[in-house]
């Protein structure tokens, strides 16, 4: 099967395709990735994690690509997307372990390539409920990948640390943003008013008023 029917044998050639025909991409359960240095951070591992995260991805493509309400005009952005693919398995295949900037750079590239891919099931859905096609404004990325997300399209999820397709940011481990730092709530205890004012009396200055507490 050519690219007409967007089989991303390029992609194949890489990494085979691990998964049936016919297989429904919202009902797999991927793989977590391996803590670094666990008993299951192993070669065969790693490979099965981008294997399985990447084709999952793929097929998301695909089935939108066949569907007969997507448009030209998002067909045509298979091929930005084959080659988008291509660069990440053989980047992520090359060697274990990858290095840290390998590995956030890899988890970037599939963290686009599976926003591209949900963004174009939501623009693909919209056409085939009688909606007039939006505007697409590609977006360059860092992996070089164009975003064909339409205008007003949200932001696209994936799945969470667990493998599990959900809500959550694909790589929500690799990526969470640590909380946001708690002011300081400094209160004087009684005792500590106390001090403060005498050390003002011996000092000569005002005493200041405190106000009992209760």
């Amino acid at each position: 099967m050519g690219h007409e029917g967007h089989s991303f044998e390029a992609v194949e050639a890489v990494v085979a395709n691990p998964f049936p025909p016919g297989t429904d991409p919202t009902l797999i359960r991927l793989p977590a990735v391996a803590r670094l240095r666990s008993l299951e951070d192993t070669e065969a591992n790693h490979l099965r994690y981008w294997q399985a995260h990447v084709w999952e991805t793929l097929l998301r493509y695909r089935r939108s690509y066949r569907d007969p309400a997507c448009t030209d005009r998002l067909r045509s952005g298979y091929f930005e997307v084959d080659q988008a693919a291509v660069r990440l398995v053989e980047r992520a295949t090359s060697g274990f372990p990858l290095s840290p900037i390998d590995s956030v750079g890899c988890h970037s590239m599939l963290k686009e390539l599976r926003a591209g891919a949900l963004g174009l099931e939501a623009t693909v859905a919209a056409l085939s409920e009688g909606a007039s096609e939006a505007p697409v404004a590609p977006v360059a990325t860092a992996s070089g990948l164009t975003d064909t997300r339409t205008a007003g399209t949200p932001s696209a999820t994936g799945a969470d640390a667990s493998g599990v397709a959900t809500g959550a940011p694909l790589t929500r481990d690799l990526f969470m943003r640590p909380p946001p730092s708690k002011g300081f709530d400094l209160k004087l205890s009684l005792r500590g008013v106390r001090g403060m004012r005498r050390n003002r009396s011996l000092a000569g200055g005002a005493t200041p008023e405190v106000v009992p507490e209760g």
